[in-house]
């Protein structure tokens, strides 16, 4: 998937009314310029179990004005419904503009968003000159309460930052 013009990035879209399991990506590269980009979804709003990601995903902030965002996640970019059992192995990489990463989620947000028996090999590395670096070995921003148990990171967090004022990394968060 290279560069698709839509709302969310990834295997699919966006993710509403249907739960999605056993789905495993291989081989494949996800490159966009959206502001959600997943290796399995780019926005998921329900269920995603036992899915595996083994590619690559890569994005970058072609708008980067103060109040652009990108989420990207090994398997989805933004969450607000549940993860159970994925996994990513793959590197992800997120250039330009304000920039959160998460192996597993950009963001979960709301008491609704879960994250559980989820594990990160691959790497995140972040690479920007704007105002926000946020990355995370599970979640890049944990916004509202989200539960995150039970998950495994293993991969190397990197977030290096020319100019702005806001860089973090962690190893789960």
């Amino acid at each position: 998937i290279y560069n698709a013009k839509i709302k969310g990035n990834g295997l699919f879209g966006y993710v509403e009314q249907s739960n999605i399991k056993n789905v495993g990506l291989y081989n494949c590269q996800i490159t966009s310029q959206d502001e959600y980009v997943g290796g399995l979804v780019g926005q998921n709003n329900k269920n995603l179990s036992d899915c595996q990601n083994y590619g690559s995903v890569s994005a970058e902030n072609v708008n980067t004005t103060e109040n652009s965002y990108l989420h990207v996640g090994g398997i989805a970019g933004s969450n607000v419904g549940s993860l159970m059992g994925c996994e990513n192995t793959r590197t992800l990489t997120g250039r330009n503009g304000n920039v959160r990463m998460g192996g597993i989620i950009g963001i979960a947000s709301g008491e609704s968003a879960s994250v559980e028996n989820c594990s990160n090999i691959g790497d995140v590395i972040i690479e920007t000159s704007h105002n926000q670096a946020v990355a995370g070995g599970i979640v890049g921003r944990n916004a509202g309460g989200s539960t995150i148990q039970d998950v495994c990171n293993k991969g190397n967090i990197e977030a290096t930052m020319t100019a702005g004022n806001q860089i973090s990394a962690g190893g789960v968060i």
